[in-house]
């Protein structure tokens, strides 16, 4: 089987051919061919040595040249070239204490994680497939490459990275391997916060993220990320949660803890990003509140309609209460909505009228309360005259 590469993959795989060194197509990239998926990345295994590869190339980047791995460049684009290499005891669950530099392709491939990542492609040898990953993506499955046990007790972040590779292909996951990380998923605990959220927030983005959220709620692993995951995901799983735009998927996820004070403590303990936990916040205290108007109102005002469309679709969907965002868009089209730009009145105007500090504020929150249930006007002529009314009687 001929695979048609770009020119650039092309000219590195030959230039290390050319000057007496094995080169091939390793991973992601091939397994991605292989599925009639347009590969992102493009990562080369080779027998040269990292400063051997240097060498070679005009414009090169010392990415991970320790570990045997440096970035070639060609205008916009790159190819990952690494030397052949096997890896000494891991510590810690996750990395290897060293790497050593081989001369081996079938050594290379067999320290890799799962079988559909454990092939390599040359355009002279065709594929390369020591653990039969061509069968395994005609079966649909996801299996480690030899003993599932060993290969999560070495790298437990596999754990979460097979149920990743399940969700995004839609696969079944091998029984061994099934067997092996419900097993071992203890050994989370020994894997930083960070690197966890990143397969979390790869899962629950993909297109098959309810078919993720499910394994994860049935092996149990997603009570390694939250206590609170069977909680959550009971709250989800009958949701169109994939509809929820991405960059408020992981907010939402964590929102239907609904109390403030536990959301912040789950997050913090993920050592989530402040802008994820206000978005969380945010969306909680909208669930709570049961006027749609309201929820709208507020949100629009808030946040102005690009930002706001997506927590109210958010809302919705969480609340199994489409409606609600098709009131928005009514709303929005009939011009009924204000946003705090659009406010007739600010704390300058204020203070021209004699207004100072706090009362500023309080005089701002309640402007805005009255004007988003209708009962004063946003007109700055009508705000000052109400403010006059209202506030200078008991100035002094």
């Amino acid at each position: 089987m001929e695979l048609i590469l770009p020119d650039y993959v092309l000219y590195t795989l030959k230039n290390l051919n050319n000057n007496g060194y094995l080169a091939y197509l390793v991973g992601g990239c091939v397994r991605d061919y292989l599925m009639g998926i347009e590969p992102n990345d493009f990562d080369i295994a080779t027998n040269a040595k990292p400063d051997e590869v240097v060498k070679l190339f005009d414009k090169v980047i010392e990415t991970g040249i320790r570990h045997g791995t440096v970035t070639v460049l060609f205008d916009k684009n790159k190819v990952e070239v690494t030397t052949f290499r096997t890896e000494g005891e891991y510590i810690n669950f996750r990395r290897p204490k060293e790497v050593l530099f081989i001369n081996s392709l079938y050594e290379d491939l067999k320290r890799r994680d799962f079988t559909i990542n454990a092939m390599a492609y040359n355009p002279t040898e065709g594929i390369i497939d020591y653990f039969e990953g061509q069968k395994d993506i005609e079966k649909k499955i996801i299996r480690t490459v030899g003993d599932p046990k060993e290969r999560f007790i070495e790298d437990a972040l596999r754990i979460l990275r097979c149920i990743r590779f399940a969700t995004k292909f839609n696969f079944s996951i091998e029984e061994r391997t099934y067997n092996a990380l419900i097993e071992k998923c203890n050994l989370l605990d020994f894997i930083s916060r960070e690197r966890i959220v990143d397969e979390l927030k790869k899962i629950i983005n993909d297109k098959n993220a309810l078919i993720g959220l499910d394994l994860l709620n049935k092996t149990k692993i997603g009570q390694k990320i939250t206590t609170y995951y069977e909680h959550i995901y009971n709250k989800i799983k009958n949701t169109q949660f994939i509809d929820i735009e991405k960059d408020y998927r992981l907010a939402s996820f964590f929102s239907l803890l609904i109390n403030k004070d536990l959301i912040l403590s789950e997050m913090n303990k993920l050592k989530l990003d402040n802008d994820n936990k206000k978005k969380a916040i945010t969306l909680s205290a909208l669930l709570i509140n049961q006027d749609e108007d309201e929820i709208i109102k507020r949100t629009y005002f808030s946040f102005g309609y690009y930002e706001s469309s997506k927590i109210i679709k958010a809302v919705a969907i969480l609340k199994n209460k489409h409606e609600i965002y098709e009131r928005f868009i009514k709303l929005y089209k009939s011009n009924k909505l204000i946003s705090k730009d659009n406010l007739k009145i600010n704390g300058e105007i204020l203070v021209k009228l004699g207004f100072r500090g706090r009362q500023i504020g309080k005089i701002l929150e309640n402007i805005t309360d009255l004007i988003l249930h209708e009962k004063l006007s946003n007109s700055e002529k009508e705000i000052i005259k109400y403010v006059n009314e209202k506030f200078k009687k008991g100035k002094k």
